[in-house]
């Protein structure tokens, strides 16, 4: 096998507390041939200096101090400055199994592709020791032209893989060729706006059931917080879908039910509990939601494949408040069961 140089892109901000588990994860990986880019977003910890100290002790190591921008911003430094073939991503408190690099690359190069998906483990640490939580696969599957990304791209963009860019491994030529860069003006969907901007430029991907990307949950993993532009902001990366859809002349079905899982998921935030709205701010603000034009039109058009999307856009036709309220509350209570179910 050939043995390309992978370049590792890795955003810190705040994360002193795990910060050493995840680069010593990146830097023993079995493939050597690696370069890791750390990022210190203008961290106000001990961070920058841990990053420093790193790259004293090992070469492949490259630093940029940068004033905070966010992790969108950090990223695209990332991607400009990578010297290697394939390019990876990771997250400052996550941390990655020891042969995820050379299992990745030996799927890119031995079948020529341009994507390859891992499975992933939800942990986090009790008394010092590692529990899982949750564990995510895909199975195995392989995608190997444009007709068979297309075909199985719905499937794949209503997994919560399509919203994230780690447990992934890219070719930095299609990335830098085609200008895919992560928007910095987003606080939502960035990952999913890239991910969609670079399957639209590859003819195969490969989903493999190996577990090994390793996700740090917190202490704060099921808060909610309130951000009053969500809502905008998922419509307009939901429009970037229909663009992608109607270029390729694929069905647009599949896009007018996250339409309808976006408003959901504006108004579960609304009625999460730690959501410091009024009740009349909420109620208004859920009203403006159910006013929009592109949520109504994804309503009318919209084909449940099952019981819960019935439930879903049934219940938001409806636009009785305390029926969605209500609604809202239980999925709240849905979601956080699932999440922890092992």
């Amino acid at each position: 096998m050939k043995y390309p140089k992978v370049s590792v892109v890795l955003p810190i901000y705040k994360a002193e507390q795990h910060i050493k588990r995840c680069i010593t994860s990146v830097l023993s990986q079995s493939y050597q041939n690696l370069e890791l880019i750390l990022i210190d977003d203008g961290s106000p910890d001990k961070c920058p200096e841990i990053c420093d100290r790193y790259a004293d002790e090992d070469t492949r190591v490259k630093v940029i101090h940068q004033e905070n921008g966010g992790a969108s911003r950090a990223r695209n430094s990332g991607i400009l400055t990578a010297t290697g073939k394939y390019i990876m991503f990771v997250d400052s408190d996550d941390y990655i199994d020891l042969n995820m690099v050379e299992a990745m690359v030996k799927y890119m190069e031995e079948q020529s592709l341009d994507l390859v998906t891992c499975g992933c483990e939800y942990v986090h640490y009790v008394n010092g020791e590692t529990e899982v939580l949750k564990v995510q696969t895909y199975g195995n599957r392989m995608l190997s032209d444009k007709s068979e990304v297309y075909k199985h791209l719905y499937p794949f963009i209503d997994t919560r893989s399509f919203h994230r860019i780690w447990g992934k491994i890219y070719v930095t030529k299609t990335i830098r060729e085609n200008k895919i860069l992560f928007n910095e003006g987003l606080s939502v969907g960035e990952d999913f706006l890239f991910n969609l901007h670079y399957v639209d430029q590859i003819k195969s991907c490969v989903f493999i059931g190996d577990i090994f990307y390793k996700y740090y949950i917190g202490l704060n993993y099921l808060s909610n917080k309130y951000i009053s532009d969500t809502f905008y902001q998922r419509t307009l990366i939901l429009k970037e879908l229909e663009k992608f859809y109607g270029k390729n002349g694929l069905s647009d079905h599949a896009v007018n039910y996250q339409y309808v899982k976006s408003a959901y998921a504006h108004c579960m935030m609304l009625f999460h509990k730690d959501c410091q709205l009024s009740r009349s701010r909420k109620l208004s603000e859920m009203s403006a939601v159910l006013e929009d034009k592109s949520l109504q039109r994804s309503m009318s058009r919209a084909q449940p494949k099952n019981l819960q999307e019935w439930v879903l856009v049934s219940t938001l036709k409806t636009k009785n408040l305390r029926l969605i309220w209500a609604l809202s509350v239980f999925m709240n209570h849905v979601y956080k069961v699932k999440r922890y179910r092992r």
